[in-house]
């Protein structure tokens, strides 16, 4: 995976653990960039073009893959160095992507509507997800992936924290003013 789409899956990953969903407008905007640098890969453009496959349909691909492996979207990927989206692996390797365009547009070829064929995108998608994600928690062990609730964090998630960093400057702040004055 490219370095540039390795960083964006780690913002994807981020972005849920902060308790974002990918359907939300961050992890939506997530998702078209990532696609977007994927559809830099000549291999992964040349097979969206072959099999009819839009910006948009490959984002609500990879939406899929996402959602169908919460709460935890996370897999330890290949080298063992770092996990990644589970989706994201699925663009690490063209062939992998390829497949699943080729699948699809095949299957596709018996639906009545764009709504059937999208109906089908997602279905496909969630399939090949679910079996990636749980052939790699059974062979790598699952990647601890804990989502952060609103509003907690760190034990002082902002509020007390911040209080107290004012507290300082209100101190210090004042205590300039008074020296200022005594001179």
């Amino acid at each position: 995976m490219s370095y540039a789409l390795s960083r964006i899956d780690r913002k994807i990953a981020r972005h849920i653990r902060l308790n974002g969903k990918i359907l939300d407008q961050v992890g939506k905007e997530l998702t078209v960039q990532f696609v977007n640098e994927a559809l830099k890969n000549l291999a992964i453009k040349e097979a969206a073009n072959r099999y009819e496959f839009t910006l948009e349909n490959l984002c609500m691909m990879y939406a899929a893959m996402v959602e169908c492996v919460m709460p935890n979207p996370l897999v330890k990927d290949p080298s063992g160095l770092a996990p990644m989206m589970c989706a994201s692996l699925q663009f690490m390797e063209p062939f992998r992507i390829e497949n699943l365009m080729g699948t699809i547009h095949r299957k596709a070829k018996n639906a009545n509507s764009e709504t059937e064929r999208n109906e089908l995108i997602v279905s496909e998608s969630e399939i090949l997800s679910s079996m990636t994600w749980h052939s790699h928690a059974k062979n790598r062990g699952e990647v601890d992936f804990h989502i952060t609730p609103m509003g907690t964090g760190s034990p002082t998630s902002g509020g007390c924290g911040c209080l107290v960093i004012i507290g300082f400057f209100t101190l210090a702040s004042l205590g300039a003013l008074f020296s200022n004055l005594n001179s």
